[in-house]
C-alpha cells in the first residue's frame, strides 16, 4: 500500500513540476479539434504532408495519422461575387491566382481509408459529368438487367463519410506511408494514376479514403455549375459522391463511358 501511495505522489509531483507523463497516444491522435482561426493554406507544410497525388492536393491539406486515418482540411477562397440574398460566394483553391488572394478552411475533415488491402473496401469509378467522380460502392454485377449493386456496410460508421476521393502511386502521392503503416502491399491501377476526375476509365476499382467534412461557417459554394448554400457543421451535400446501385444506360455500355471531358469544373 505504502508503494502505491509511492507512486501515485511521484505522479502528482511530476504533473505540478511540468514533467511530462506519459499519455495515451490513440487519444491524442483521434483528438481534430485544432482551432481553423486564422489558419491560411500552407503548401503542405508539417505535419499536414499527406498527398492523395492529383487534383484534391490543390485544395486539401491533411495528415496520416497513426490509426490511418486522416485529419486536415479543406480550402476555399472568396469570388468577390455575393447572392441576391448578400451571402459570400466561395469556391475551391486550385491555382496559384488564389493563393495569392487568400485561401483558409471551408470544412474540417476526417478520412478513413477504403482500401482492399486494408480493409477490403472496394469502390469502383463510374462516371464523371460537370462535378465530382461518382463511385460505387463494394460493387458486384448481380445481373444482366439489373446492372450493379453494391454494399452500404462499406461506409464508415458513426459519422457522414459521404465523399470518397481515390489515391494514386504517382510520385507525389502518399500511398508508401499508407502501406508502411499497414504493412500492405496496395495494388493501384494503371487507370487509378491520373490527375483529373475526368480521365479515369469507368470501371476501374482505385484505392482511397472517405471524407466527412464539416462546415466551419455559413457560405454559398460554387461547384458543379452551381451555387450550394452551406451551413456550419456536417455537410453531406457539397461533396456527395457515392452510390451502392447503378444500371448502366444504354445497355451493353459499361458505366460512366459518357465521361466529360475537361476539368468539368474541379473534378475531385
Amino acid at each position: 500500500m505504502q508503494k502505491l501511495t509511492l507512486i501515485f505522489l511521484t505522479i502528482m509531483a511530476m504533473a505540478l513540476s511540468g514533467v511530462a507523463v506519459a499519455k495515451d497516444d490513440n487519444k491524442s491522435d483521434d483528438d481534430d479539434s485544432s482551432s481553423v482561426d486564422g489558419r491560411e493554406w500552407q503548401y503542405h507544410a508539417p505535419p499536414y504532408t499527406f498527398l492523395f497525388g492529383n487534383h484534391i492536393d490543390t485544395h486539401q491539406e491533411t495528415r496520416l495519422k497513426n490509426n490511418g486515418d486522416l485529419q486536415g482540411y479543406f480550402y476555399i477562397t472568396w469570388t468577390g461575387e455575393f447572392t441576391d440574398d448578400d451571402d459570400p460566394i466561395a469556391h475551391h483553391c486550385t491555382k496559384p491566382e488564389h493563393y495569392a488572394d487568400g485561401c483558409f478552411p471551408g470544412w474540417t475533415i476526417k478520412a478513413k481509408p477504403c482500401i482492399q488491402e486494408v480493409n477490403g473496401c472496394e469502390a469502383m469509378f463510374l462516371y464523371h459529368y460537370h462535378d465530382h467522380p461518382v463511385w460505387m460502392i463494394g460493387p458486384r454485377v448481380v445481373g444482366e438487367d439489373d446492372g450493379l449493386r453494391g454494399t452500404r456496410s462499406m461506409i464508415p460508421q458513426p459519422g457522414s463519410y459521404t465523399h470518397l476521393h481515390w489515391l494514386t502511386e504517382n510520385a507525389d502521392s502518399s500511398l508508401v506511408d499508407v502501406e508502411e503503416l499497414f504493412g500492405a502491399d496496395i495494388y493501384v491501377p494503371q487507370e487509378c494514376n491520373v490527375s483529373m476526375a475526368s480521365a479515369l476509365t469507368a470501371g476501374v476499382i482505385c484505392p482511397g479514403y472517405y471524407l466527412e467534412i464539416k462546415a466551419v461557417e455559413d457560405f454559398v459554394f460554387r461547384h458543379g455549375g452551381e451555387l450550394i448554400p452551406v451551413s456550419e457543421g456536417s455537410d453531406n451535400r457539397t461533396h456527395l459522391n457515392i452510390v451502392t446501385s447503378y444500371r448502366s444506360l444504354p445497355h451493353d455500355v459499361l458505366p460512366g463511358n459518357y465521361t466529360e471531358t475537361g476539368d468539368g469544373g474541379g473534378g475531385h
